[in-house]
């Protein structure tokens, strides 16, 4: 299912699924998707969003058995209710049985309901793996003293956040934290912490203490090294083994031409 407004997440998942020997189809969203998606895939089928009966009835349409859920929605469709979310009464009533409206609470239901309509939900850590970061760097130049030392910050800031629900990355400098993901997402974050801080930052990003594993892992590429070199920002720490990194060579090529340094980081506890 296909949620977002550029189509490189998407569409590198969709090539990592044609390279296991999967035939993939998609469920784009009118004024989300990015139309490009479907030279990416086998078959791709347009929906608005929130119309869960006529997005089970187009999987079923196009041969579906298995869902991966990938891409992002927006949160500001969620609380503004109106125009590009038309939620029919399947999706009134998911909502509606959420008390919050947390990412994994979100996730969770929608996979309930899926698994309900006859759908096997394939979690993005078994079905993405070949895109899951591997340990060590990943671009030429490796992190310096100061850079290691806000990445240590930063991993602190970034568990401590995760066990509240807030946000996959945190944004730090000189060891202080200058931005925390909310629900704006990750290149708004990046954004923010370059008008604050100026040139200079650490990225850090993770998933988040207990996270379902299925759904939204965290994921960079070669748009994130964009957004870190228009702020200035001069290192990037994803969690290894949990974390996408999409176009790969692209993203490490992209990273050595700005001279951002390119880390992994493996939380306390967690398998290498």
């Amino acid at each position: 299912m296909a949620s977002t407004r550029t189509s490189a997440r998407v569409g590198s998942v969709a090539r990592a699924l044609q390279r296991s020997g999967s035939g993939v189809c998609a469920l784009a969203f009118e004024g989300l998707t990015d139309p490009a998606l479907a030279g990416a895939v086998d078959v791709l089928r347009w929906q608005r969003l929130g119309q869960l009966d006529a997005a089970a009835d187009a999987l079923r349409s196009m041969g579906a058995h298995a869902v991966v859920l990938v891409g992002s929605i927006p949160k500001r469709l969620l609380f503004e209710g109106a125009g590009r979310f038309d939620p029919d009464a399947a999706a009134a009533g998911l909502l509606g049985r959420i008390g919050e409206w947390k990412d994994d609470a979100l996730f969770a239901a929608l996979a309930e309901w899926l698994e309900a309509q006859g759908f096997e939900i394939v979690g993005q850590d078994r079905a993405l793996a070949p895109l899951l970061a591997q340990t060590g760097d990943f671009s030429q130049r490796a992190p310096n003293a100061q850079e290691l030392g806000d990445l240590a910050v930063g991993r602190r800031a970034l568990a401590a956040l995760g066990r509240a629900g807030i946000g996959q990355c945190v944004v730090v400098q000189r060891g202080c934290v200058v931005a925390v993901e909310a629900a704006e997402g990750t290149d708004a974050t990046i954004r923010r912490a370059g008008e604050i801080a100026g040139p200079g930052a650490t990225v850090v990003k993770g998933v988040r203490p207990g996270q379902d594993r299925r759904f939204d892992l965290p994921a960079v590429g070669p748009e994130t090294i964009a957004v870190m070199t228009a702020a200035g920002a001069t290192c990037l720490a994803i969690e290894a083994g949990l974390t996408l990194v999409l176009a790969g060579d692209e993203t490490r090529a992209a990273a050595d031409r700005a001279g951002i340094a390119c880390t992994t980081f493996v939380r306390d506890g967690e398998p290498t």
